[in-house]
């Protein structure tokens, strides 16, 4: 198992080089996201009011994580008032993926990788969300990795922004599906959402902390 973990740790620490879906390869300058991401030296120039109302979340404990066959799936929630939530250094990294992404709608982080010797198939456009009775397929893949949209390669993970319908409701359960595998462990990861966002509250002062679950407006 280490070979995975230490596969998606490095994916949660750089931004690998990125292409547009369709476009030709744009790689990101040394040190992991777009120019003009904050660096990680802004975490320690945060005020102590800053600081309070930073949250803690890790990265992995708002991804849904899914395994379709041989190729290990895993979406991260990109909505500003979630990712607000999480650990300055993760919050940069998340927030630097959002100008990837045009248009209104419910953005997410898909990650994929397999350890299956020769790779592995994967269709982009096998990924779908069920949520309040509906079926939403993506409505627009920006991808992060050159080779995204080709046969995996394996030990290799790729990555891209799917962009879903406004009307997708992340404070509602959803179930992930990709080539007919599914989770519904984004209503695990809501309650945990919710207490992290009244621990910043109390820590804030207990201000009013107005949920923001639409990014790309």
């Amino acid at each position: 198992m280490n070979g995975p973990r230490r596969h998606w740790r490095l994916l949660g620490t750089l931004l690998v080089g990125g292409a547009w879906a369709g476009g030709c390869a744009a790689p990101y300058p040394e040190g992991g996201g777009p120019a003009g991401a904050p660096t990680a030296g802004d975490a320690g120039e945060a005020t102590p009011a800053a600081r309070a109302t930073q949250g803690s979340l890790r990265q992995e404990e708002i991804t849904i994580e899914l395994r379709s066959g041989v190729v290990q799936v895993r979406l991260t929630p990109l909505d500003s008032g979630i990712v607000r939530l999480t650990a300055p250094d993760t919050r940069r990294r998340l927030e630097s993926l959002t100008s990837l992404a045009a248009g209104d709608g419910v953005a997410f982080l898909v990650s994929v990788f397999t350890e299956e010797p020769g790779g592995a198939p994967f269709e982009p456009g096998s990924v779908s969300l069920e949520n309040r009775g509906r079926v939403f397929r993506p409505v627009r893949v920006r991808a992060l990795t050159t080779g995204w949209g080709t046969r995996l390669a394996q030990q290799r993970a790729e990555q891209a922004v799917y962009l879903f319908s406004p009307e997708v409701d992340l404070e509602m359960p959803l179930v992930v599906e990709v080539a007919g595998a599914r989770s519904g462990a984004w209503s695990s990861i809501l309650p945990r959402i919710d207490a992290e966002r009244a621990r910043v509250r109390a820590r804030s002062g207990g201000q009013p902390s107005r949920p923001n679950f639409r990014i790309f407006r």
